[in-house]
Formats: C-alpha cells, structure tokens, sequence
C-alpha cells in the first residue's frame, strides 16, 4: 500500500520577471495559474497545502490551506518546502511550483516508486538531462535536517538535495517542466491549453492480428505521460450489443431509453454518445 502524500505547490516567490505580480494568481486560460497546478497535483496526493507569503487571501477559495513561509526575507523554494514540512500530516510531502501547469499525471507515482526502489530520503525528477529540483518528493522525517540547513549562507535546493540519499527519476516530456516566467511564456501557455480544447483524431488501421492492439497498449501510455486523456473508438466488422439481456442498461435501453449514461467513480460510458460518433465517423468515408 502506498504510503500517505501531501501535495505542496510552491507559490511564495516574488514574481521578479512579471514585474513583481503574484504569479500563482496571474490568470491562465480562464483561471489563476495555480488552480492548473492544483487540478493536475490532486488527483495525485492525499491532501494539498499552498505555499504563499503574498494575498493569503486570494488563495483561500481555492480550497486548501494555505502556508506561508517561516522565515519573512523570501530566502527561496526550500523555505516553501520547510513551511510544508512543518504542516505536513503525512510521512512524504510532493513540491511541486506554481506555474508549471503542465506537469505530468504521473509524476508522485514515479517518484514513489524511485524512492521506494532506492531506498532514498529524495526523490527528483530530471528532464531533458537537467534536474528540476522543484518537482520532488521528500520525507517528511527530513525537517530538522533542512532548519539545520537554512541555518547557513547556502539557500540553493540542489545543494540540500546532495547531503541526503537521492533519486533521479528520468522524464521523456521536458514541456512537462516548462516554468511561466514571462509575459511570452503566458502566451505560449494559453496557446498550449486553447489546443488541448479540440479533439484529435488518430486513425489506426489493420488487418485483424496484424498488432493494432499492442501498438495502442505501449502508445496510449506515452499519451498520457505528455498530459493528454485519449479515449478509444473501435470499430467491428460484425453486429455486437454492449448491454446483455438481464443488465439494467439493456432493460432500460429495451424500455424505451434513448440516452443512457453509466457511470462509477472512476469511468462513464455515454451509450448514445458513443453511437453517434461512429455514425457521423462512417458517414465521412467516401
């Protein structure tokens, strides 16, 4: 069984670049960038705090506690993380920053597994061959070492990593890491979000036995490590029926229902929905 997580996104920094604006509240695609970060971290962890020394305030709607730093000279994102420390309930804490809203769905699971795997204290995602120190999973049992450690002149976080037992847990997608700094990093994010707004379509064609599904089962995870959620239309050649006699979806379906929805906690299927798209799909083959 995995053990408990807090989630903690990083939102206590001073905005330099932005002119000085409190960059978890600057809006993003209809929403405060750090909701983004929220909605993707939550859904990895068991609880989430916010680190925020500026509008405590503004952050509060959003649902969760909010911490600030304990130390009030912004020394950096181990003061977030020492805050989080501090709060934390559970055994490990995931420190992830504010503006990186496209980081992966995968991201506290793999380094879980790494630290687990490794028996580190640490764990620390690395993309395109550099790490990214704000994206890490950390003992919560490692607090008095990092007070001892911002004790001293060195604030920088790789250099508290070093004295500890890490891992490094290698990423394909590097967008995934990608930080808004910038007015221009804004506007390349909204571009980024308004795409993923629109459907695509990727067509797989073959002969039965010729692979089709074993290429899907390795491609649909590399899909979803890039942040996208896929689903899966399949045609068949012969007459089927999803619902069974004796099921409540048939005998609703039977009764007269033309739209039915099934749904549990972790899916839905949309009956209905489903058969329309392959409709209008077929209707567009020559």
């Amino acid at each position: 069984m995995r053990e408990r997580i807090t989630g903690l996104v990083l939102a206590g920094g001073q905005g330099r670049r932005l002119g000085g604006r409190d960059k978890g509240l600057v809006m993003l695609g209809g929403k405060p960038l750090v909701a983004h970060v929220i909605d993707r971290l939550a859904a990895q962890v068991d609880a989430v705090l916010i680190n925020a020394n500026r509008h405590p305030a503004q952050y509060a709607p959003l649902g969760h506690p909010v911490v600030e730093d304990l130390r009030d000279d912004f020394p950096g994102p181990l003061a977030g993380i020492d805050a989080g420390l501090s709060r934390t309930a559970h055994g490990l804490l995931a420190v992830v920053p504010c503006d990186g809203p496209f980081l992966p769905d995968t991201l506290v699971a793999r380094l879980y597994a790494a630290m687990r795997a490794e028996q580190a204290e640490i764990a620390v995602a690395r993309a395109g061959g550099e790490l990214q120190p704000v994206f890490a999973l950390v003992r919560a049992e490692l607090r008095d070492a990092l007070t001892r450690f911002m004790a001293g002149d060195d604030r920088r976080i790789a250099a508290w990593f070093r004295q500890h037992r890490l891992a490094v847990v290698d990423f394909d997608d590097e967008s995934a890491f990608a930080n808004l700094n910038t007015e221009a990093d804004f506007a390349a994010a909204e571009t980024r979000l308004a795409a993923r707004r629109f459907a695509r379509v990727l067509g797989i064609a073959g002969y039965s036995g010729s692979g089709k599904t074993t290429l899907l089962t390795r491609l649909l995870p590399v899909l979803r490590n890039a942040g996208l959620r896929v689903g899966v239309l399949k045609h068949a050649h012969h007459q089927f029926d999803i619902d069974y006699p004796g099921k409540d979806s048939y005998e609703l379906r039977h009764a007269g229902a033309y739209q039915h929805v099934i749904e549990s906690g972790t899916r839905e299927a949309d009956f209905a929905a489903l058969l329309a798209i392959y409709h209008a799909e077929k209707a567009r083959r020559p």
